[in-house]
C-alpha cells in the first residue's frame, strides 16, 4: 500500500510544481503559423470561410450548429471530443481577410485567430495568428511547456492542406511550435 501512497504523492506533488510554475507564465499569447497552397486564395478563402463545411476536412470537428448573429455578426458552434466551442466572426474580407473569435467565457482559454491570404504565384500563402489566452495555470504551464503553442495551429493547416490534396508544411512564424 505504501508504494500506492508514494505514486500518488508524487504525482500530486508533480501537478503542484507545474500548477506553480503555470501562475508565472503569461496568460496571453500570440502564435502564428504560415503555410503556402497550391491553390488560389479564392478556393482557400472559400473553404475557410465556410464554417458548417468544417466537418469534412477537418478530423476534430463532429458537427457544426450555425447560431443567431451576435451584435449583427455570424456565429456558430462547432463540436468537438473535447465539447463545444461558440464562434463569432468580427472580421470579413472575402478572399483576403477574416478574424474569427471565441465566444464562450465559460472555456479555460480563448482568444480570436487573424487570417490572412496573399496571392503567391499561381497560389496562396496563408498566415494564421492566434492572440489567445489561456486561465488555468496548470494548462498553461502544458500549452507553454509540452504541447507548444502552435499545435492547435498546426493541426489546423495540416487538415487544410490534406483537403487540397497537398501535403503540409506549415511554418511556424511566432510562438513556441507543438511538440516542444
Amino acid at each position: 500500500m505504501k508504494p500506492l501512497f508514494w505514486f500518488l504523492g508524487l504525482v500530486a506533488g508533480a501537478l503542484a510544481l507545474m500548477t506553480l510554475a503555470g501562475l508565472f507564465l503569461p496568460r496571453d499569447h500570440v502564435a502564428a503559423v504560415s503555410l503556402r497552397l497550391d491553390a488560389g486564395p479564392a478556393a482557400v478563402f472559400a473553404t475557410l470561410s465556410n464554417f458548417e463545411g468544417a466537418p469534412g476536412w477537418r478530423h476534430d470537428v463532429e458537427r457544426v450548429e450555425r447560431l443567431a448573429p451576435l451584435d449583427g455578426k455570424p456565429s456558430w458552434r462547432e463540436y468537438t471530443a473535447h465539447g463545444p466551442v461558440t464562434y463569432v466572426l468580427e472580421m470579413f474580407a472575402p478572399g483576403s481577410r477574416m478574424v474569427v473569435a471565441i465566444d464562450d467565457d465559460d472555456l479555460p482559454y480563448g482568444g480570436r485567430w487573424v487570417y490572412v491570404l496573399e496571392p503567391d504565384g499561381g497560389g496562396t500563402q496563408l498566415t494564421i495568428t492566434e492572440e489567445g489566452f489561456v486561465k488555468n495555470p496548470l494548462f498553461r504551464f502544458l500549452s507553454h511547456i509540452v504541447f507548444g503553442q502552435t499545435a492547435t495551429l498546426e493541426a489546423y493547416l495540416a487538415d487544410l492542406a490534406a483537403h487540397f490534396g497537398e501535403a503540409a508544411a506549415p511554418r511556424v512564424v511566432l510562438g513556441s511550435p507543438a511538440g516542444v
